[in-house]
């Protein structure tokens, strides 16, 4: 029984490790959700944005009295679609590195307080199996 009582702050220390890591687990997740809807919020400007400097060009065009030329016009709104998907792909990468940094914290956590109690329990079996054996005259190394 003397083991198991040595073994209550190892037990103590490995709920502490648990909970920290769940805490860091839940905050990365809530930053990756943040991180998220932030790409689709950026990814919404720029199309905004796109779309006014494409209206833009295509009055300035028009008042220069040279027509519309359409080429460079689908060639703007090519380039202008790709910036806003490069904006939502970077954003929800960088989402998807704190889900899993989130998910690795959550891992290590159980691992580490698995650990922790595993060591905990062996070492107060070890002092608990040295008294025995002192008391039994035999001494012994541990």
């Amino acid at each position: 029984m003397g083991a198991y009582m040595q073994a209550v702050p190892a037990a103590v220390q490995a709920y502490g490790q648990y909970k920290q890591g769940q805490d860091s687990a839940t905050a990365l997740s809530q930053q990756a959700q943040t991180v998220r809807t932030q790409a689709y919020a950026d990814e919404a400007t720029q199309r905004r944005q796109s779309s006014q400097i494409l209206g833009k060009q295509a009055a300035a065009m028009a008042q220069a009295g040279g027509g519309i030329d359409e080429g460079l016009i689908r060639q703007s709104a090519a380039n202008a679609e790709l910036d806003a998907l490069n904006i939502r792909y970077a954003g929800l990468l960088r989402g998807s590195t704190l889900a899993t940094q989130g998910a690795n914290a959550k891992s290590s956590a159980g691992l580490l307080a698995g650990g922790t109690i595993l060591r905990g329990v062996s070492q107060g079996y070890t002092r608990q199996r040295a008294l025995q054996l002192q008391q039994q005259g035999g001494g012994g190394d541990y």
